[in-house]
């Protein structure tokens, strides 16, 4: 049991780094409130999924509670798929439609 709370807890810190990394990327401009904003977002599923979880189990059986949070991840997967992501070479102005010279780019923060 204690391995597995380890591969989670190292599952998690991954996903924590590789979203903190992307919302970084992402960001153009005030990228430490876009990243305090993705840590609220956090705060508030770590403390709220508990107590939601919690006040279903009084009107729904186990099995039923964990399918439910077992289609959230397709639920995602669903969204991403009918999303509209820019191209790589487009005209506008993110970081993933310039090209990468290799030099240094000079940051305004």
């Amino acid at each position: 049991m204690k391995i597995f709370i380890l591969l989670i807890g190292i599952g998690g810190g991954v996903v924590n780094g590789a979203t903190n990394a992307l919302v970084s990327d992402i960001s153009e401009r005030e990228k430490g409130a876009d990243l305090s904003l993705l840590g609220v977002f956090y705060g508030i599923g770590a403390l709220g999924m508990p107590v939601v979880l919690g006040m279903l189990k009084d009107r729904a059986g186990f099995e039923m509670i964990v399918s439910a949070v077992g289609l959230l991840p397709l639920l995602s997967v669903l969204i991403l798929l009918s999303s509209d992501f820019p191209s790589e070479t487009g005209t506008g102005s993110t970081a993933y439609s310039k090209p990468h010279t290799g030099k240094r780019q000079k940051a305004y923060y």
